[in-house]
């Protein structure tokens, strides 16, 4: 039993996912688009894997006395250039935020009322939905 278990913990820790998928991989990463605009917010897992060892698996987002969020659960993976202004997904901008951290740089730029109007938009289309 002891040994399922670890079996099991073992194919859910994001650095041996990492790892396994750096062994498959035989051929080169492909060109960069950075030049390209992207049309959709899509980030390949493989990018995303990334920019989450990039950050330690961890909310890269610091206060401003410079401590750094300890949240590691339900990251989510955030542009410092915002994709809504500049529609890139080059590597080099993204970052991993904890969902309230995302919300708060999103307010920050968009603004909040922009943020939460989006929000009940979502919210109505979902209601609708079966």
């Amino acid at each position: 039993m002891e040994k399922a278990l670890d079996i099991a913990l073992e194919k859910k820790d994001p650095q041996k996912k990492l790892e396994r998928r750096r062994k498959r991989q035989r051929v080169a990463a492909a060109p960069s688009r950075s030049n390209e605009m992207a049309t959709s917010r899509y980030v390949a897992s493989e990018v995303s894997e990334r920019v989450h060892e990039r950050g330690s698996y961890q909310c890269v987002f610091r206060g401003p006395d410079g401590t750094r969020c300890t949240a590691r659960a339900a990251l989510q993976i955030d542009h410092t250039d915002p994709f809504g202004i500049f529609h890139s997904n080059n590597e080099s901008i993204l970052r991993i935020l904890c969902p309230a951290h995302n919300r708060l740089e999103a307010e920050r730029v968009y603004g909040p009322a922009f943020i939460q109007r989006k929000i009940d938009e979502r919210r109505k289309c979902k209601a609708r939905s079966p």
